[in-house]
């Protein structure tokens, strides 16, 4: 169960990281922090549904309120936001993506080093 422990804490270190680069005021890295922070949770959300439907029968640690609607709501409006944030700004967009892309090849070469 480290996982999401270990993915929320990648997650504040590129925020910090990416707030140290640029100074906060500056918009561009408020965009590629929230596209980052969306698609981390759209992910989460995804993983919620596939768990449900994949081991029914699984004790639950909690309880999603009005689960499936509000998942699959929060996912469809997650993914506009994201369509729309990589029209209105496609270069902090595709360099979140960029960061998200490494992040998975480091993820399977440290994983395949195990």
């Amino acid at each position: 169960m480290n996982g999401p422990r270990v993915r929320s804490l990648s997650c504040c270190r590129l925020t910090i990281v990416l707030t140290s680069v640029q100074p906060v005021h500056r918009l561009r890295t408020r965009h590629i922090v929230a596209f980052f922070l969306l698609v981390n949770y759209a992910i989460c959300t995804l993983a919620l549904i596939a768990l449900r439907r994949r081991e029914p029968t699984v004790a639950r640690p909690f309880r999603a309120w009005g689960y499936p609607v509000t998942a699959v709501v929060f996912v469809t409006g997650t993914l506009g936001f994201l369509v729309l944030a990589l029209v209105g700004d496609p270069r902090s967009a595709l360099f979140a993506i960029g960061v998200l892309i490494v992040g998975l090849i480091v993820h399977a070469v440290v994983r395949a080093m195990r």
